[in-house]
């Protein structure tokens, strides 16, 4: 698989030794350079990108204003050498925060949150409408409809699934609900929400709103949300 980059106000040093590192990578990677993100904002409508990665110093701390009035649906990491950016980084839903020097064993967690973001980006929208689960309640194991769930939230212990005409609460994970419900239509937006995409009524950068029901979405799911939504 190819990822197509974008690199940000990376220093020549910085970009040849990133490109060394990513070269060692499983996926291809093709990056592009640019001075600044305005720059990039020139030519972004011709382009493919998939990810941007942004040295980001005291000089150009413009950048987060910019990436808020301009609309970008691929993944974006941070690279610095100051920790006082990272807060900024994150309210926008970024990937990751990578602090320099940079080597093979920081990028490896940073490869794993880009690999659940292409994952997530690249899913298919749409599912057989006969999908349906087994769920355990009252001593009985119940065929759920994926289309009828408008989502799932954990309860210590156990899951409630909320559906259009029913609520079950059985004994179980959230990680084991992500597993059955792997396909392109359920997104886990917070560690406590798994929700139907297509059930999504209207979403702001805190919440996704589902029949009435304001639902929180987490700071580091931003991206992962957009992606999936095609925003």
């Amino acid at each position: 698989m190819t990822v197509k980059c974008a690199c940000i106000n990376f220093s020549k040093e910085l970009y040849n030794q990133f490109l060394h590192l990513l070269a060692h990578q499983k996926k291809t990677f093709i990056c592009d350079a640019f001075d600044d993100y305005s720059e990039f904002v020139k030519f972004k409508e011709n382009l493919t990108i998939d990810l941007l990665f942004i040295c980001i110093d005291h000089t150009n701390t413009n950048i987060f204003v910019e990436l808020k009035n301009t609309i970008f649906s691929g993944g974006i990491i941070f690279i610095s050498n100051r920790k006082v950016f990272a807060y900024e980084a994150l309210k926008i839903g970024a990937i990751d925060y990578l602090l320099k020097p940079i080597n093979e064993v920081k990028f490896a967690h940073t490869q794993k949150k880009i690999n659940l973001f292409i994952k997530s980006r690249n899913k298919v929208q749409n599912h057989p409408e006969e999908n349906f689960i087994y769920v355990k309640s009252n001593f009985k194991n119940i065929k759920v409809y994926t289309k009828s769930i408008n989502w799932i939230q954990a309860l210590g212990d156990y899951v409630k699934i909320i559906c259009e005409d029913h609520t079950f609460v059985v004994l179980s994970t959230m990680k084991v609900f992500e597993e059955k419900l792997s396909d392109a239509s359920f997104l886990r937006i917070h560690k406590s929400y798994i929700v139907n995409l297509k059930k999504i009524e209207h979403f702001t950068t805190k919440n996704v709103t589902i029949k009435t029901h304001n639902i929180p979405l987490s700071r580091t799911k931003k991206s992962l949300l957009h992606a999936a939504l095609k925003v």
